[in-house]
Order: C-alpha cells, then structure tokens, then sequence
C-alpha cells in the first residue's frame, strides 16, 4: 500500500474523515490524539470512494493522483488473487481479496473472496463474503433493514444482475442449500436462473417443480446451472463436465442429469481410448434420459442418439 501512504500529504482531509480517524485512532492507538496506520486507512479509503463518485474533472491533481495509485493497487490485487485461486493456493488468495474489497468492495470481488474461502472449507465465513457481494458489504442499512423485517437476509429484495454474476449466485445457492438453509438458496436459485445461458435448451426443466425439493435434487439443478454457466462463458468443457457429473451422481434417476451428463461429454475433445470410454457413458446417459424423460428432454436426448452408431 505505499503509494497510498506516501500520498497522504497531497490529500485535502475533511473534518469528518479526520473525526472518523481520530475515533479509530483512540481506538487502535495507546496514545489518545495519534493517528494509528488503521485510521490512516480509514482515511484514505474514504477519499478514494468519495472520490469515486465525483466526475473526473473536478478532482485535483492530487486527488486524481491518489485515486489513480489506489486504483491501480486494486487492479494488482485483483490479478495476484485470480492467479493465485486459480493455482490453488487459496491463502493468498484470501489475503489479496480481503485488502481488496477494504479499498473498494465490488461484488466480484467479494465473490472471489468467497471461493478463497470455500477452497479453504471456510463455508459460513465464504456465506458471508457470498452476501457481501450480493447485499452489499457487511453490516450497511439495506442488511439491517433486511433482517429487522424478514428475520433474515431478503434475496427477493434483490436482482442478479447477470454478466457472470449468476454463476457465484448459484454457487452461493449451493452453500446455503448445504447448511440446511434452503429457503434462501431455493430463492437465490430463482433469481439467478434467468441469467443462465441456456439459449440452446429451452424448456429442459431447470426451473424447480417444487417449492420445497430435497437437497439432492436442488443441488443437481444447481451444478447444471453451473455447468451452462461455464460451458458459455468459455472458461473449459471438463469444468463444466465436472458440474455435470456431479448433477447426475446426486440423482442418476433424473432424465435431465443423464441427458446433461451427455451433453458435456460431447462438448470434451477426447481422443482415442478415452473418448471411447467416454462415448459409452454418454450413449447411456442419453438412453436413460429419452427412456424416462417427457417433453424437451426426451425430444432432445432422442436426437442426440442419432449420433451414435
């Protein structure tokens, strides 16, 4: 965080941000007055998401100066946290998130937050990070009212914005639905599956029959979701596959998690022996699911068979 502390002498600080430091400072601080590195924080957070919210041209250099440093910081920490979840090392991850959303708390980022969390088994913290993102950062005036008349988090209050966004909701849908609180998952789940890319597949039957399903059933909908959600984002077929397999280990009695099952082994590009392997599994699947399947899923489990000799 350098540049930002070397540019706390070109700040013009108000006199609320000074009484917010000097109450965290008498706070943090053992002597009473000081200005301690965490109200400094507290400071320069404050300018930078102040400064967010005025146009560019009526900053001042300085202010201009700093907001571009404390930008430029998040965009580093952003990429060291991407590459190191993505590598697996969740820890680092963690810690690049969290200094993340301390300056500028975006949902995405709260979102990655919420992974790192979830790769470290840290499901109720990775909850919270969950709702961070999608409420809003913790403990704001939309939470409280949230709770102060629904007794709990509203997420019909609330609309998934798409653009990828849907994804983390139904990730987030998944730990709730694991720690037995299915009625907000059912409703995180209702709201984000609209932004579902599933354009090829219309009417397959993602939207829940039941307003009360049991969790096996509600998690394989949710790692289909998951699976379309990266089959069109482009981010690798065996991911997806790996949601559909899940789906269907959970209810293999289902035609819709045999048809999907199918349906991501021919988006793989196997070859040879594995493909083989793959391809009987697949023919199965589709068998099963034309065998029980009705509507939809039956006509295009059908169809899919058709490529099989």
């Amino acid at each position: 965080m350098k540049p930002m502390i070397l540019s706390i002498a070109l700040l013009t600080i108000t006199p609320a941000l000074l009484c917010a430091a000097q109450t965290s400072a008498a706070q943090t601080s053992p002597t009473p007055g000081n200005i301690s590195p965490q109200a400094m924080q507290v400071i320069l957070n404050s300018l930078f998401r102040e400064a967010r919210t005025m146009h560019h041209a009526d900053l001042t250099p300085q202010q201009r100066a700093h907001v571009e440093a404390v930008h430029a910081r998040v965009n580093d920490l952003e990429r060291a946290g991407a590459k190191a979840l993505h590598e697996g090392d969740f820890a680092a991850a963690e810690a690049d998130f969290r200094e993340s959303v301390s300056i500028t708390p975006a949902p995405n980022t709260y979102y990655e937050l919420a992974e790192a969390l979830t790769g470290q088994g840290r499901v109720a913290e990775a909850i919270a990070a969950y709702r961070g993102g999608i409420y809003g950062p913790p403990y704001t005036v939309a939470i409280q009212n949230d709770i102060a008349v629904h007794g709990q988090f509203n997420p019909n209050a609330r609309t998934c914005p798409g653009g990828g966004a849907e994804a983390s909701w139904m990730k987030y849908a998944l730990l709730l639905s694991q720690t037995d609180q299915g009625a907000e998952a059912i409703a995180i789940y209702k709201k984000a599956l609209p932004q579902v890319p599933d354009a090829n597949h219309p009417g397959m039957g993602l939207s829940l029959d039941s307003d009360t399903p049991s969790p096996e059933t509600f998690q394989a909908a949710a790692h289909i979701a998951l699976g379309l959600c990266v089959t069109f984002s482009g981010a690798g077929h065996d991911q997806a596959m790996s949601e559909f397999d899940v789906a269907r280990r959970l209810r293999p009695d289902l035609p819709l998690t045999n048809y999907y099952f199918g349906y991501g082994w021919k988006q793989l590009d196997l070859k040879g022996v594995a493909r083989q392997a793959y391809a009987a599994q697949a023919k199965a699947a589709f068998q099963q699911a034309a065998a029980f399947g009705e509507g939809d899923v039956k006509k295009a489990a059908e169809e899919a068979l058709k490529g099989f000799k």
